[in-house]
């Protein structure tokens, strides 16, 4: 009964009734659940993790070592994608990283941290001169941060001290922008927010790393990770919400 509550104040439970899927919302640009990739058993190399968003922005990995792993039975009995945080990671497309950097924009991610260094990144879009320009990621503590642009100089906000990554469960962090007003939210609550006035060209992108996937590796599992070049409405961010916590037990 407990839990029950709790996951709907949360807004995170209950999600998938009446067949809702991340699809049914306009301006969906990326969306990668593990659970939908195919052809693979457990432990296997991740190469291509198709986009099922129609736009075609998969994520790719061509070089043996870097290529993640796909991992079965990690959060509510589906798998995850699991990156070792020493030299796995992805590229996105220019399609995707643009949809995350240049106006508005929502972001979720289910993830599940296995460890935890100065600066584990789950998604990373950098500009010409590899300044990170938007992440989602943790920092020392360890807490979560959201970095983003501000035109010429690049600003990251960590979320509040009670919200901090987990080896345990997993949990959904988010980003929404909506005109100048940036937030970051970790399951369904803000734990940042502050202003976003300028925009950048993206240069290099990746899950996993840093732009380049030269550094900032995260030793993370990920479940699911949806973009769409719109700052959504709350009430259409907690649909998506209740379908991710249904779906991962968050």
């Amino acid at each position: 009964m407990s839990r029950l509550f709790f996951g709907a104040r949360l807004g995170l439970n209950g999600g998938s009734r009446g067949g809702f899927t991340p699809s049914i919302l306009p301006s969906l640009k990326l969306w990668l659940p593990a659970d939908r990739i195919s052809g693979l058993v457990d432990g296997d190399p991740v190469t291509t993790w198709a986009d099922l968003s129609g736009q075609g922005n998969h994520a790719t990995q061509g070089t043996g070592a870097a290529k993640p792993l796909y991992k079965v039975g990690i959060a509510n009995g589906r798998p995850g994608v699991l990156f070792d945080g020493v030299d796995d990671f992805m590229s996105l497309t220019a399609g995707a990283a643009t949809a995350m950097l240049t106006g508005d924009h929502t972001v979720f991610a289910v993830v599940k941290w296995v460890t935890f260094g100065s600066d584990g990144r789950i998604v990373t879009v950098a500009n010409g001169t590899a300044s990170t320009r938007f992440s989602l990621r943790h920092l020392t503590g360890p807490v979560w941060n959201l970095a983003w642009t501000t035109g010429a100089a690049g600003f990251n906000a960590s979320f509040s001290a009670g919200d901090i990554p987990s080896a345990i469960v997993p949990q959904v962090v988010e980003c929404v922008q909506s005109g100048a007003n940036i937030s970051g939210l970790l399951n369904g609550t803000t734990g940042v927010s502050n202003t976003n006035a300028g925009t950048e060209a993206a240069a290099a992108q990746s899950m996993g790393a840093n732009g380049s996937g030269a550094a900032s590796f995260g030793n993370l599992y990920l479940m699911e990770f949806i973009t769409y070049s719109a700052g959504l409405s709350a009430a259409d961010r907690a649909r998506v919400r209740r379908y991710l916590g249904a779906k991962y037990g968050v």
